[in-house]
């Protein structure tokens, strides 16, 4: 099972610690935990993420998940994200 975490913010304090990965992979050695420093792969990794968190996501990206993508299993089957992004926001 995958675990993708994409939590970056130009804010740095807001970001994952480097030591997620590790210390998740030490607790539960049945993930795959992938840690991006960006959002620039993200489309590459969501492909056969399973789980993922994120600070924010696109619609876009989330259509590269194998839930949209017409693959089968395993779905994304867990978005943790704090805010969901979408090109079409306004701000009132």
């Amino acid at each position: 099972m995958k675990l993708l975490i994409a939590v970056h913010h130009r804010f740095a304090l807001w970001n994952a610690p480097a030591w997620v990965p590790g210390k998740l992979r030490q607790e539960f050695p049945q993930l795959d935990v992938v840690q991006l420093p960006s959002y620039d792969d993200i489309e590459t990794h969501i492909r056969d993420a399973e789980i993922l968190i994120a600070w924010s996501v696109r619609p876009e990206q989330i259509k590269h998940a194998r839930i949209f993508a017409g693959f089968t299993r395993p779905p994304l089957r867990s978005i943790n994200s704090c805010i969901p992004k979408s090109s079409s926001a306004t701000s009132s």
